[in-house]
């Protein structure tokens, strides 16, 4: 199975937003891109499970 890109990964960033709604507005960037990190290092590990439908 092909490693997802990046691209693939930005494609969730809603879901991403979504889960940071309790997140203080100040600091949801910050947390955001932490996430968008550890998703791409799970792909790395090939640990990545993107939606199937997507």
């Amino acid at each position: 199975m092909a490693r997802p890109s990046m691209a693939a990964i930005l494609a969730e960033r809603g879901i991403v937003l979504a889960t940071l709604a309790g997140i203080p507005k100040r600091d949801r960037a910050d947390v955001e891109q932490q996430e968008l990190a550890n998703a791409w290092n799970s792909v790395r590990r090939g640990m990545y499970r993107p939606d199937p439908k997507g």
